[in-house]
């Protein structure tokens, strides 16, 4: 038989935060025409942003921001000028409770003492285990060199939009959100981009360039998450999620990370409509108990290890409707995997086999197969290896229907009975 390491958790990625952030009272309203009509934003004007227009116009009661800040009432902030700081310090601060606040940068950048300074930050918006933050808007603005790019902590109806975030040690830290929008940004050359604890309900990734950092990272416990229309490129891990019940990922582009997407003990998850294209591992790895994961009408191309990979009680699960060709190993691997549908898929030129099913032994003590599988109306064809392998320890699984190209070298290898 032949076993092959299974894929694991990434190691932890939480760290210790010490919250006792360097603060500067919040500017006052006076010289507030002064300052507006020398950016020439007096009355009503469009704002540009740093990673394109934000939408919307900069209301003349708007107040001027051009250093180290405090936010504690309500309002419309816009930056004036750059910021750079050289200590340790969180340079715009929105106080715990505080609702309805945006934070303009007006393409303006906020630049950190660098991102191996401890305790700096460039906004942080709310505080963890203290009152909800209420609708709070950062856009149009640059921020780079922190150890956190920006913070949300107990935020509701939050948005992060139009912001570039490089040279971080983390791009976003999240705590308890709920009902955030992450949309159109660019976040590059950080250690990580996702830092997210204590739950993420309802959070929304949407158009973003997420390119060349580090690590990915992603999300832990939380619900409802959905990924749309973003690309993932040239990152050095996989994105991650974690115990994410009813996740959503769509119209994604995942290309040349180090791996496509992780999914780890959860349910109800649909993953369609991707194209994850030479990562460095597989392309869509579901490990550790999780159950009704949906992948369908994929993309799943010339990835370095399988092409999907179901681990350890990943059952009752759908892979359907895929392009599966040209990667390093499988087309699709199960081990330990159960009463899943393996419907529908074009599998071709893929190094290993086309499908396998494996079971798996313990210190030479069996426990447990894939079993009950249907493999059923595929096209499978000119893989490395056999179009349909099934190991003995695998059971019960139907094989009907699938087109085999006749230059595979064996058709299909069944178990004994």
């Amino acid at each position: 038989m032949r076993l092959r390491p299974h894929s694991t958790r990434m190691g932890s990625e939480r760290s210790t935060q010490n919250r006792g952030l360097s603060r500067r009272d919040v500017l006052r309203r006076g010289a507030v025409a002064t300052a507006l009509a020398g950016l020439g934003l007096s009355g009503v004007a469009g704002s540009a942003a740093a990673g394109g227009d934000g939408g919307g116009g900069v209301p003349s009661d708007a107040i001027p921001i051009d250093g180290p800040t405090e936010i504690t009432e309500p309002g419309y902030y816009v930056l004036t000028k750059d910021i750079v700081v050289n200590n340790p310090m969180t340079v715009i601060v929105v106080k715990e409770g505080v609702p309805d606040v945006t934070i303009d940068g007006h393409g303006h950048t906020i630049k950190g003492p660098g991102k191996n300074v401890y305790q700096s930050t460039g906004i942080r918006a709310g505080l963890y285990l203290s009152d909800d933050t209420l609708n709070c808007t950062v856009k149009n603005l640059i921020v780079t060199g922190f150890e956190t790019g920006i913070e949300y902590s107990d935020n509701r109806n939050g948005t992060i939009s139009h912001v570039k975030i490089t040279h971080c040690e983390a791009a976003l830290r999240l705590y308890s959100v709920t009902d955030l929008t992450i949309a159109d940004n660019v976040i590059a050359k950080n250690d990580i981009v996702f830092f997210q604890d204590e739950g993420a309900r309802r959070t929304r990734v949407l158009r973003n360039r997420i390119t060349r950092n580090e690590g990915i990272a992603g999300f832990e416990f939380a619900p409802d998450l959905l990924f749309k229309d973003n690309r993932f490129d040239y990152n050095g891990s996989r994105l991650g999620l974690f115990f994410c019940q009813d996740a959503t990922v769509v119209d994604n582009l995942f290309y040349q990370n180090g791996g496509g997407l992780f999914i780890f003990e959860t349910l109800g998850n649909v993953v369609r409509k991707n194209r994850f294209i030479e990562n460095e591992r597989y392309g869509v790895a579901v490990d550790g108990i999780s159950t009704e994961i949906v992948i369908e009408e994929n993309d799943i191309l010339r990835n370095g290890g399988d092409g999907i990979n179901f681990e350890f009680r990943v059952d009752r699960s759908t892979i359907s409707k895929n392009r599966i060709i040209g990667n390093g190993e499988d087309g699709v691997f199960l081990l330990d995997a159960d009463e899943n549908q393996i419907v529908g898929n074009l599998i071709r030129q893929n190094g290993g086999d086309g499908i396998e099913l494996q079971g798996r032994e313990v210190s030479g003590v069996e426990s447990g197969g894939s079993d009950n599988n249907v493999i059923r109306e595929n096209v499978i064809r000119e893989n490395g290896d056999l179009p349909i392998r099934i190991d003995d320890l695998s059971t019960g699984n139907v094989v009907e229907d699938n087109q085999i190209g006749d230059d595979a070298p064996n058709v299909c290898r069944l178990p004994e009975e």
